[in-house]
């Protein structure tokens, strides 16, 4: 069972694993900094501080490491760093930086079934409108996108939803159609996110992606769900005249069998780090207060235990 908030991670965890845990224990100490020996005290690995060494712990070692990997492939858009045996929070980083990238720490190692909602406020509906935004400014500013899952504003009926998504997308005239013999039980379709880049004539053909979004650690599974052409083909017609592409998006950062869920998501994939790289420089303004209300109420959950 991979680590979560309010635990230690286990002798099994990974250097990613290991890397997250120290990063929380950094945000909620009070000097914003946390060393290598409590991380392995914490962990109950025993050592000879005398000759404490990168051989005798190298799971800390291997974390840090990943944490200052993580400051490479984020383009330099994260929060903390190393300091000889420790990380600290860098003290020369936009506060929004910090507050966004604490969110997806957060809602990687929260427990996202019991915990997403605090305050009253959604986890993983915040976390669909983060990678709305991330996307448009991935793709640049001729894009557009909006949110189609949990995170949509307006409360529809799965048809209603396809229908007035299709009607944004001026993709000539489409309809919502439904499968023979499907029932028509469905919330999203396994489709969070859409973004596309329009062009003046409003003819077809224009760029289109369908992004999935997951927050916590159990996704792996998850990666092949949603298959654009399959959605399109079952619930439009005509078909869109570009078939979207497929984007996977996760809040948790890793290293681990990426060229295989790469392939089994037959797009483009998005981590933590990879999202932070793509973070706009303005956020909406409401959207940044909810993240950082979210990220008090779960922090002071742990904090206060």
């Amino acid at each position: 069972m991979s680590y979560k908030l309010g635990q230690i991670p286990s002798y099994k965890a990974t250097r990613a694993e290991i890397a997250d845990f120290m990063e929380c224990q950094c945000l909620m100490n009070e000097e914003n900094v946390y060393s290598s020996v409590s991380g392995k005290s914490a962990m109950g690995i025993s050592y000879d501080e005398d000759i404490a060494s990168e051989d005798e712990f190298p799971e800390v070692y291997e974390a840090l490491a990943e944490i200052e990997d993580r400051n490479t492939f984020s383009g330099g858009c994260y929060p903390f760093m190393t300091d000889v045996n420790s990380v600290r929070v860098r003290n020369d980083i936009d506060s929004k930086v910090k507050d966004v990238y604490t969110f997806l720490l957060l809602a990687t190692r929260e427990n996202m079934s019991s915990g997403k909602i605090t305050e009253g406020i959604d986890g993983t509906a915040l976390f669909e409108k983060l990678c709305a935004s991330v996307l448009r400014n991935y793709f640049g500013e001729s894009s557009k996108s909006f949110v189609f899952g949990t995170g949509q504003e307006e409360n529809l009926a799965f048809s209603s939803k396809i229908q007035e998504m299709l009607n944004t997308l001026g993709e000539g005239k489409l309809a919502f159609r439904l499968p023979d013999n499907d029932t028509n039980h469905h919330k999203d379709g396994k489709l969070d996110v859409v973004v596309f880049i329009p062009f003046a004539d409003s003819r077809k053909g224009q760029f289109i992606a369908f992004g999935q979004c997951k927050t916590g650690t159990n996704w792996r599974s998850a990666v092949s769900q949603l298959d654009p052409k399959v959605f399109c083909d079952s619930f439009c017609y005509p078909s869109p005249g570009f078939t979207p592409i497929a984007v996977f998006m996760v809040a948790e950062a890793f290293t681990d069998n990426w060229e295989y869920l790469l392939r089994s998501t037959n797009g483009l994939l998005f981590d933590r780090t990879r999202i932070m790289q793509y973070l706009p420089y303005e956020i909406e303004k409401d959207l940044l207060a909810q993240i950082r209300k979210w990220n008090a109420a779960v922090m002071g959950k742990y904090l206060n235990d």
